[in-house]
């Protein structure tokens, strides 16, 4: 990111490797980065010489498309060990792969411990593929089928291109017409077994159900517990509607589930069909499909646990309206229907819980019916109408993900509606099935259905963006407040949500099943809840503050901890004072005890002085008689202020003296020797105000400034050619950023907080730091640090920084 002519000490092309990497890093920040633009930035931490960085960042473009073709040879040729073990597996399963490729894969296997790499086809007569395998010694292949074993010595052949130091390879054929399995063997140690794949798909199985009554589809893989779980929650609470229960066994590799679903069945719990090898969701449920002539088919995954009276109600509900054609029910882990947290695979409740979770949906939610993009699988009720329009689930996303979309899209082209049902509650567990599988199965199969159906992901985007359904969910929420002991983290506006939600996760760390709630009121006074960590509520908003009040009385509230208490509508701030538990002030942004400063930018009248000129206003504004009432009650009501951070600790004994609870830190380390190349800005939320003072800072000849995080006109800085934005960065995350951009220096642009940020940020780099000390002397700067008075203006802070930058040895473009 150095400017265009400026000298590198780092070697030629450096300067543009670095600039690939800035601009490939904020693409991926600034919008939904793709894995081809995370890719991107691991070539340029390579080429940087960044390698652990690099193999990272690789690690996370595969985990957001395993099935591209370029990450998986880029992870073959440079990734970590079990990137190129996986990547290695997908490419050999690849067709059309060119030999040095497949070389490499099986080569990569070897080296990552595999017993053997293999490759097999069908053909007329049987089976031909490929063995790689340590050593050179023959390999012993035993073929089972139909109960005979088959033993064959394969013979090393050197001229095998796959063939190499330390490895042996040879072609095999096999002549068999039966769908059996491999084993490999050095001479008597088992080493691999495949299962090969069937010469022809299974028979259909007849029509045998023409009662119109609804067909109760179950496909079975793995995942013994759930899957048992499953079926005897259907058998211990069955519909009332007339049902029948199929269960396809997907060829499942568990023979403990095989054997308890063939019991189950010959005692009549179910009727069981079995698929000779693994054919996937789809086809399954197709050949369950195929069994029934007439009425209705849930779908429901074997990890989904139906509390009683959940699938009549969806019967039920499936005639409410005209025009239905698929439901799914609200769950714990149901994407778009997802209970607390929306699109989140949350906590599987038990089984008591989820039939408490499923009595409160009725009676808030009642029969209402909500239009979804797309219904979802793991509890998907089809009417027949639907059905007989669509016909069977497409069968071309391979073992699963994406037929029940496309199922659902084709049916609202055929005019049939697609809804939740939100007064209806379905556990589910998710992915037991897939396992490791999953993400390669979706990214795949998510751009398969985006082909096939181009408006689909924008649809997907508007109905998150609106969300229909977090007015049922709030409803939830209002009917079923926390029990037990609660600490409430109440905050204003602004930059004291960001304070209020770490004090919030901090307290959920260090107090683990603590009860932790987040307050915040925006400035149109309408205040939402949510819960630390998951669980409810999550969707709960009201309008009226005194409403908020209302419900608190439902809560046990053991502590309240209040920051900037002052931005409070007041009929909150009143209720909170009122209830009488523990009573907390958190210090860690001054925001709360003065009104924001607003220094002039005009030029400064005594340039010449380290202090404010006269026409900077005073940091300590009145800030209006209402606000100061307000902050008055609070303070006469506080039981102790609670400093969040060393500046704030000092502030606090300055302006208070008495009531501050102790606060130990350590101190901070001295910053690292040597010459430092760039200065970091840390830009935890826009501010006008923050803004305003990096223009002026970027409008000089200094060093090059990274800014992390986004500001309210990111063009107008990069413009300057000074400064980079890099788009927003997580506080955890600070630390390695600034490494990657090899920043060495930091300043704090906000005058009124983030201190706590900046000196950990700061002490992870071993870098000195510039920030605005509103303890006005109280804290001793550390070595190398530059502390401002918070009243200066922007000229004389931005030129003091100047000043301090070329005192680090900051290198000057």
């Amino acid at each position: 990111m150095a400017r265009a002519g400026a000298p590198s000490a780092d070697g030629p092309g450096r300067d543009n490797f670095d600039a690939l990497f800035a601009l490939a890093d904020r693409r991926r920040r600034v919008g939904a980065a793709s894995a081809r633009d995370v890719f991107l930035t691991a070539q340029a931490l390579r080429a940087l010489g960044r390698l652990d960085a690099a193999q990272h960042e690789l690690d996370v473009a595969l985990a957001l498309d395993p099935g591209d073709f370029t990450l998986d040879r880029a992870a073959l040729a440079w990734g970590g060990a079990s990137a190129r073990r996986a990547a290695a597996t997908r490419i050999m399963a690849r067709d059309g792969v060119e030999l040095d490729w497949l070389a490499c894969a099986a080569a990569a296997m070897l080296e990552a411990g595999a017993g053997a790499a293999q490759a097999w086809r069908r053909t007329a007569q049987g089976v031909a593929g490929w063995l790689v395998w340590p050593g050179d010694e023959p390999l012993e292949l035993e073929f089972v089928a139909d109960g005979e074993v088959q033993t064959f010595l394969v013979d090393p052949d050197p001229g095998h291109p796959f063939a190499g130091p330390g490895r042996a390879a040879a072609q095999v054929v096999i002549e068999t017409a039966s769908a059996g399995a491999l084993v490999l063997r050095p001479r008597a140690q088992r080493v691999a077994a495949f299962r090969l794949p069937g010469i022809a798909p299974p028979a259909p199985v007849a029509a045998i159900f023409d009662d119109g009554a609804l067909t109760i589809i179950v496909p079975v893989y793995d995942g013994f517990a759930a899957t048992r779980a499953c079926l005897e929650a259907l058998k211990a609470a069955p519909p009332s509607t007339p049902h029948r229960i199929l269960v396809v066994d997907d060829s499942s590799p568990d023979p403990a589930i095989s054997a308890w679903l063939d019991e189950e069945a010959a005692a009549g719990a179910f009727t069981l069909i079995r698929n000779p090898e693994n054919l996937g969701y789809a086809a399954s449920v197709n050949r369950a499909l195929a069994t029934r002539t007439r009425g209705d088919a849930l779908l429901l995954n074997a990890d989904a646990l139906p509390p009683p009276g959940a699938i009549d109600r969806l019967a039920a509900l499936s005639r409410a309206a005209p025009g239905i054609g698929a439901l799914t029910p609200l769950s714990n882990n149901g994407e778009l229907t997802s209970y607390p947290v929306s699109h989140a695979a949350n906590p599987l409740p038990g089984e008591a819980e989820i039939a408490a979770l499923d009595a409160l949906a009725r009676a808030v939610n009642g029969d209402a019916v909500v239009d979804l993009p797309n219904g979802i699988g793991f509890c998907l009720y089809i009417t027949q109408a639907c059905l007989d329009a669509v016909g069977p689930l497409p069968e071309l996303y391979a073992q699963g993900y994406y037929e029940d979309v496309e199922f659902c899209l084709r049916a609202r082209e055929r005019g049939f509606r697609t809804v939740a049902a939100p007064g209806v509650y379905v556990g589910h567990a998710g992915s037991l099935s897939f396992g490791e599988r999953k993400r390669p199965l979706v990214a795949r199969n998510l751009k398969l259905i985006e082909t096939r159906f181009p408006g689909f992901q924008l649809e997907s985007m508007a109905f998150v963006a609106l969300d229909p359904l977090k007015a049922f969910r709030e409803a939830l929420d209002r009917a079923s407040p926390p029990q037990g002991p609660v600490v409430l983290v109440a905050c204003g506006p602004g930059a004291a949500v960001r304070l209020g939600r770490q004090r919030a996760a901090e307290i959920a760390t260090t107090h683990p099943g603590q009860t932790v709630l987040i307050l915040a009121a925006d400035p149109r006074g309408r205040v939402s809840l949510s819960r630390v960590g998951g669980g409810a509520p999550q969707s709960l908003t009201f309008d009226d503050p005194r409403r908020c009040v209302v419900w608190l009385t439902e809560l046990d509230l053991e502590r309240i901890d209040c920051l900037d208490p002052a931005a409070l509508p007041d009929e909150l701030l009143s209720g909170l004072i009122a209830r009488g538990a523990e009573f907390l002030l958190p210090c860690g942004d001054l925001r709360w005890f003065a009104a924001p400063p607003a220094p002039p930018a005009g030029p400064c009248a005594a340039s010449s002085s380290a202090g404010p000129c006269e026409g900077c206003r005073a940091l300590l504004a009145p800030g209006g008689e209402t606000r100061r009432l307000k902050l008055g009650r609070a303070l006469e009501r506080a039981d102790s202020i609670v400093p969040l951070d060393r500046l704030a600790d000092s502030f606090a004994r300055r302006v208070f003296k008495t009531r501050v609870a102790a606060f130990a830190a350590p101190e901070p380390p001295a910053p690292a020797p040597g010459p430092r190349s760039r200065l970091g800005v840390l830009y935890p939320h826009p501010s006008p105000m923050m803004d305003r003072l990096l223009r002026r800072l970027g409008g000089g000849d200094g060093p090059e400034i990274v800014v992390l995080g986004e500001s309210l006109d990111d063009r107008a800085l990069l413009a300057s050619g000074r400064i980079f934005v890099t788009g927003p960065v997580k506080a955890q995350d600070y630390g390695e950023t600034l490494r990657r951009y090899r920043v060495d220096a930091l300043v704090g642009l906000d005058r009124a907080g983030g201190f706590g940020e900046l000196e950990a940020a700061a002490a992870e780099i071993g870098a000195p730091k510039a920030y605005f000390d509103w303890s006005f002397g109280a804290l001793a700067p550390a070595p190398g640090d530059l502390s401002l008075d918070p009243r200066i203006c922007d000229e004389k802070a931005a030129a003091r920084i100047d000043a301090w930058a070329s005192a680090q040895e900051l290198a000057f473009s």
